[in-house]
């Protein structure tokens, strides 16, 4: 069956992102997640930084973009990692980032660094 930009899609890729937060509670399987993988980690921003626009609600797509911030803080927060980020990242993005602080599972606590990124478009 082929797949379709809708709320299963966005539900599959939550569940996914989900997933790998999980992994990154172990500092060892973070650290090996952004090493092992330097596309996924991109992949991720992306979806913080420029989400899919074809999903069906912005709901969803904050959602999504919730759910990519908090893969990324995990795996901040492991100190080993943290230079990525630090190169990555411009100064006035890093320095919210940081300050939603460390393993916080409720996507709550992310939407004001997700409005914050949406703001910057």
């Amino acid at each position: 069956e082929e797949c379709t930009h809708d709320g299963n899609a966005a539900e599959l890729a939550k569940a996914a992102l989900d997933a790998l937060t999980q992994m990154c509670m172990d500092d060892e399987c973070a650290t090996v997640l952004r090493q092992q993988h330097p596309a996924g980690f991109d992949v991720v921003a992306g979806l913080l930084f420029s989400p899919p626009v074809e999903l069906a609600d912005s709901g969803a797509i904050e959602e999504l973009q919730c759910a990519s911030a908090r893969l990324l803080r995990f795996m901040f927060a492991v100190e080993r990692n943290r230079r990525t980020f630090k190169e990555a990242l411009p100064a006035y993005i890093l320095a919210p980032f940081v300050d939603i602080g460390n393993y916080l599972w409720p996507l709550e606590v992310y939407q004001p660094f997700v409005r914050l990124v949406n703001g910057l478009s």
